[in-house]
């Protein structure tokens, strides 16, 4: 007995390639939202990164160019504004030849440190350090 069946797919084949098509879709949609997850915490990280960068470079140029008098102030002149931005915690010591580093600057001093580090405590558990050299001769 021949079976007369027209061409076309029956409903398990039709139920079995929906069932493939929504498995793949469904990988492909988890990938791509891992993905953008992962573009976006690569982003935040790289702000908090310029955001430090920033600051240590705009202080590091500051303290390159101190005026002769900037004893009196020196605190005030390295304390950043660390609002609306990504640093948690700013730390600078200060090196001289007889006392070596030191946290805090003797402002009856009349002579301004000879380097000072900078510390950057960025969000994250990041830090950025870096000494910036006083040029000699801008003693008082």
């Amino acid at each position: 007995m021949k079976r007369n069946r027209k061409a076309g797919l029956t409903l398990i084949e039709l139920l079995t390639a929906a069932a493939i098509l929504g498995l793949i879709s469904s990988l492909a949609y988890k990938s791509v939202t891992e993905a953008m997850k992962t573009w976006r915490a690569g982003e935040n990280e790289l702000l908090v990164w310029q955001s430090g960068v920033r600051m240590m470079s705009k202080t590091s140029k500051d303290l390159r160019c101190l005026p002769a008098d900037a004893n009196a102030y020196m605190p005030e002149v390295i304390a950043p504004d660390i609002k609306n931005s990504k640093v948690i915690k700013f730390n600078a010591r200060y090196w001289s030849r007889t006392t070596g580093w030191v946290d805090s600057w003797d402002k009856s001093s009349d002579k301004i440190p000879q380097a000072i580090e900078i510390t950057i405590h960025l969000e994250g558990n990041t830090q950025l350090t870096s000494v910036v050299h006083i040029p000699a001769g801008r003693n008082l």
